[in-house]
């Protein structure tokens, strides 16, 4: 559309078909453009900055962020001779960080092993810092006064949700959600999602699923925030520890 609008020519070299399967490789028709045959891709592509898999798993683009990640960790460690807790911190935040949280409503995973391998990023960046090298992961992230990163993908899924519930994002809430007919007084809040009910385990965790599960647990005066900051807010004050796989036994800070 984009494209018409302009009157620009699409290029078929930066254009990709990625066959799509949840059990196994997929047969593909060819496509053409302009006559010249889109070329397939049988692994993932990236697309607006996220490397999407042909059988829809984070895998790959969790194993790319995190190489990276590690890549600059290891350049701050080496450019910078200090050990200074709150300069690492910032370090961290500024240089690492924003790489194994772009986007997470999109990839955020849902396996153990997964979950853990992005966590694992922010474990060896503290385990580095002397004072703190003794200490357990909590512990670290105590004294940081940080946060799991499990954790904030949470945080990042229910803001994104709040956007579409409250009308501030392009993403329409009738496209995607419906809300439950019936509320039991019992409920947490009044602005309860349906769920239904999928046998993949994948489905289960997209965010359309794994964003609504938590959200009808939030209490009334968080959904019912009136601004996204009131609602960022209120949220930091929210326990999330049974929705944690890396420690939820060990949720204690709170900023």
């Amino acid at each position: 559309h984009k494209a018409a609008q302009w009157t620009s020519a699409l290029a078929v070299s930066k254009c990709t078909v990625l066959p799509l399967s949840l059990t196994g490789r997929r047969i593909c028709d060819d496509y053409f453009l302009n006559n010249s045959r889109i070329p397939i891709c049988d692994t993932a592509v990236r697309d607006l900055g996220v490397y999407i898999s042909n059988d829809l798993k984070p895998t790959f683009h969790i194993n790319k962020i995190t190489s990276k990640a590690y890549s600059r960790l290891g350049l701050i460690y080496k450019c910078f001779k200090t050990r200074d807790p709150v300069f690492l911190k910032t370090m961290f935040n500024t240089f690492v960080r924003p790489l194994v949280e772009f986007s997470t409503p999109v990839w955020s995973p849902y396996s153990p092993g997964l979950i853990k391998s992005v966590e694992k990023v922010q474990r060896r960046y503290t385990k580095k810092i002397p004072t703190l090298k003794f200490l357990n992961y909590p512990e670290r992230l105590q004294l940081l006064q940080m946060e799991s990163l499990e954790v904030r993908r949470i945080r990042y899924d229910l803001i994104e949700l709040f956007k579409i519930v409250k009308g501030y994002s392009v993403l329409k809430f009738e496209d995607y959600f419906e809300y439950k007919q019936f509320i039991s007084v019992r409920r947490p809040n009044s602005l309860q999602i349906f769920q239904n009910v999928v046998d993949s385990s994948l489905a289960r965790n997209f965010f359309k699923y794994r964003s609504a599960k938590v959200w009808n647990s939030l209490p009334e005066e968080i959904v019912q925030a009136q601004s996204i900051a009131s609602f960022k807010q209120r949220l930091k004050n929210f326990d999330f520890s049974e929705f944690l796989t890396c420690y939820p036994d060990s949720y204690f800070w709170h900023l």
